[in-house]
């Protein structure tokens, strides 16, 4: 029989993940997506390949996904700055 007691198996660890990590995670990859896609528009020379596409790029990989990353530890030290 089943010991009553016995407490199931975890073998991840929870994640700590806000509501605004996801939302930043899912715009970071929208804007990824939308990137590449206009990467891979027009000729050589189209303007939004050439120039906005990059540019989106960069901004998500340097900004949006640092963000993402960073907000949880942001929102921990605000905190614990409050209470102390």
């Amino acid at each position: 029989m089943a010991d009553k007691h016995h407490k199931p198996r975890h073998f991840l660890p929870p994640l700590h993940i806000s509501r605004t990590q996801v939302a930043l995670y899912a715009i970071g990859a929208v804007l990824l997506i939308l990137g590449y896609l206009l990467m891979s528009i027009g000729p050589w020379d189209n303007p939004l390949s050439r120039t906005v596409a990059p540019l989106m790029l960069l901004v998500v990989y340097l900004l949006v996904f640092p963000a993402a990353i960073l907000w949880e530890a942001r929102r921990r030290k605000l905190k614990s700055d409050r209470e102390g």
